[in-house]
This record gives structure tokens, sequence and C-alpha cells, in this order.
């Protein structure tokens, strides 16, 4: 159970261009994050966001992280480069398909968080709502048979999972004791991090839209 409202919790997951380097030190040492790349889906209602792992690091080794985001870069996992638009400012990057030394992050509309990990491991998060300022977060794993029957290389990533789930539990309960503040500004999209988060907000938008829940 988390201190903040659902929706903080998964812009967390889509905005670590943001907070990874600050909240999540260890691990942004791990990832070249100059190779993410997001893909944003037609209908607007997923995205997928990788980035790829430092030469150093043993493919066995949790890189479990908050979110990875991306803009319009050049894909240099495949050597193509990245087809981009825009939508109210905010660019998306289409075509990106998960590659054996990345880890890949996967959303989809409205509450269900899907990574996979170099380790050969799936971790599924599913979010619900409990009160205004409050959430849970259902988290399952599944591994691949190599690795299932070795319990202490899953046990390592489980524990290396909870210790960035912590972190981002700081991180978005801060933000919910903001978000009680009459000082809390607005604040325009940031282009090259924020496209995951951008599609999540027009995909609730139109869902309340739809219910009469906001104007137009």
């Amino acid at each position: 159970q988390l201190n903040c409202y659902w929706k903080v919790f998964v812009e967390n997951y889509l905005d670590s261009g943001y907070h990874l380097r600050h909240a999540h030190p260890s691990l942004a040492d791990a990832l070249d994050l100059g190779t993410y790349v997001c893909a944003i889906s037609a209908c607007g209602r997923s995205s997928v966001q990788r980035v790829r792992a430092v030469a150093a690091v043993d493919p066995r080794v949790s890189l479990h992280m908050g979110t990875v985001a991306g803009g319009a870069r050049e894909d240099r996992s495949d050597g193509a480069g990245s087809d981009t638009g825009d939508a109210e400012g905010v660019v998306e990057t289409r075509g990106a398909t998960p590659k054996d030394n990345e880890v890949t992050y996967a959303f989809f509309y409205p509450n269900l968080l899907v990574r996979w990990h170099l380790s050969g491991v799936m971790e599924v998060n599913l979010v619900s709502p409990l009160t205004p300022e409050s959430c849970c977060v259902l988290i399952d794993w599944y591994a691949e048979p190599s690795l299932a029957s070795d319990a202490d290389a899953v046990s390592g990533l489980i524990e290396a999972s909870h210790r960035v789930q912590e972190e981002n539990a700081a991180l978005c309960a801060g933000v919910q004791r903001g978000l009680r503040s009459p000082a809390w500004p607005l604040g325009r999209y940031a282009p090259a991090v924020e496209a995951p988060a951008h599609a999540f907000h027009l995909a609730l938008h139109a869902q309340l839209r739809a219910a009469g829940a906001v104007d137009a």
C-alpha cells in the first residue's frame, strides 16, 4: 500500500527522465541512458519503453527501474533512426522493439505495468485505487524455467526490485503532499521525457470526458 493516489504512481512509472538519476543512482549507473526509446500505440492507450544495459553489467543482475522514457532519439540498438511525430508539443517515438541486451517496460491503460528484466524475469504490477491519497500495487513475478530453479537469483532480483519500489514510494508520497498545496503549479510537457505520460493523460481525459466527468 502506498501513500499516494493511483495516478501519481502511474505518472512516476512514466517519467524517469526526471527522477531516475537522482532517485535511483545505482540503477542509473547500470543503464546507458542515452539509448532510451519509447513507442506509443496508435490508440494511445499503451506504451513500450526500453533502455540498453551498459556492457559491464551481468545480464543476471536485476535492472529493475521505475520506468524508461524517451523522445526523438536515434535508435542505436539497430542503427535505424526513429520515426517521430508530435502531439501538442510532445514527441513520440514509434517502432521500438525489445532486444536481448535491453530492459523493456510496458504500460497498458489504465493501471497495468509490465517489466521485462535482462535476467529472464517478467514483473507485473497492477495498481488499484484505495482513497484519493492511497493506492495498492499488486506485484506478480514470472521467471523462465532456467531461472526459476535458481532461488538465490530470484530472491536477489526481488530484493533489488523492492529497494527501487521503496524509493519510488517515497517520491510518490512527496508528490502527493505537494498536490495538497495551492501553490502547486501546472506546467508544459517536456517532449524528450514525457511522451508516455502525455499519452496516459490524453487517454484518461478522453475516458472522463466520455463519462461527462470533465468538460471537453
